[in-house]
């Protein structure tokens, strides 16, 4: 069933962030991170919506699917920093910066798109929950580590 498959999918994915976690000298655990991850999840408003939506006054020529506008983006800076940016009307938009290679990923090609926001998990564990980023002072991601950060309105 659908639901057996999320929970398996799920649970594969803790598996590697444990293992993950395990296999580097980071002083951040897997159970942590997780921890950060469902803080913030609880917190959110639930937006069960997987796009944004034009408004219709009266009456409507277009079809759901044509009135439905994306609310995702994702930009690969480099070889190593993917940066996904996620947003709903009137709501805060959120930024994962995820280096994926083996380097230090510099940020500030990211300073060009957005100045900064607040820290929700930092997965290295160096920057608390809450705390400001400003991507034209950042040092760069580690290997392997991601950002969420909460952009201002």
């Amino acid at each position: 069933s659908r639901f057996n498959t999320a929970v398996n999918n799920v649970q594969e994915e803790v598996n590697s962030v444990e293992n993950a976690a395990q296999d580097s000298n980071s002083t951040v655990n897997a159970p942590s991170v997780l921890q950060q991850l469902i803080k913030a999840r609880e917190n959110a408003v639930p937006l069960y919506m997987n796009g944004n939506f034009k408004p219709c006054h009266g009456t409507c020529t277009e079809t759901l699917a044509e009135m439905k506008q994306p609310n995702f983006k994702v930009t690969l800076i480099g070889e190593n920093l993917v940066v996904m940016e996620r947003h709903y009307n009137r709501r805060n938009r959120y930024l994962l910066c995820a280096n994926v290679g083996g380097a230090v990923a510099d940020v500030s090609p990211v300073n060009g798109l957005f100045a900064g926001g607040e820290i929700v998990v930092d997965t290295s564990g160096e920057l608390p929950p809450g705390s400001h980023l400003n991507f034209k002072n950042h040092p760069g991601i580690q290997p392997y580590q991601a950002l969420v950060i909460k952009l201002p309105k």
